[in-house]
């Protein structure tokens, strides 16, 4: 096992692959979401100290986020911007990842280096001004791992498994079928 505790040459997002737990949905909303990947507000990387450069953030929103928000759209995708949406009902979702620190986690007797996320999740049906659901969440790593992809794809997983905890307590798949009609 590997401390994190000495430096690393990054982390390519690309080579990772978060798997966060979900709920069984019987139907899917049929609604499509649109998850806006905007690059200023989910920088491409992010400099970590330790870890280096953990490269292709992108795919985070693109294939992560998706995959999980899968499990409840019927259909997902991924755009620039608002305005490249071209349907009159949908749902619209932000993200926004605030950056990565190093932290402390201490068992009792030991401290241990961590690595955190700060990041935002926040949605609504086309016709609101307002998020009908808003997350801001920090995940963090294993104080021991076997590699830094390991730290960082725990990073990742805890993110999903956070929103996915909060979304299920909030009742917004119930609120959004309700607006669906």
């Amino acid at each position: 096992m590997l401390a994190l505790a000495c430096g690393g040459s990054g982390v390519n997002v690309d080579a990772l692959a978060p798997s966060p737990p979900t709920l069984m949905i019987a139907t899917k909303l049929q609604t499509p979401l649109y998850i806006v990947l905007d690059p200023a507000r989910v920088k491409p990387a992010y400099e970590v100290e330790r870890i280096g450069t953990i490269s292709n953030m992108g795919t985070f929103v693109s294939r992560d986020l998706k995959q999980a928000m899968s499990e409840y759209f019927a259909t997902v995708h991924v755009v620039a911007s608002a305005a490249e949406i071209q349907a009159e009902d949908y749902v619209i979702a932000d993200v926004k990842v605030d950056g990565f620190k190093k932290g402390t986690a201490s068992n009792g007797v030991e401290s241990y280096s961590v690595w955190q996320m700060t990041w935002n999740f926040a949605l609504r049906p086309s016709d609101h001004e307002d998020y009908l659901f808003s997350f801001a969440g920090i995940s963090q790593s294993d104080p021991v791992v076997g590699s830094w992809n390991e730290a960082v794809s725990g990073i990742l997983e805890r993110a999903l498994a956070g929103l996915l905890a909060k979304w299920a307590e909030a009742e917004t798949f119930e609120d959004l079928r309700n607006w669906e009609g």
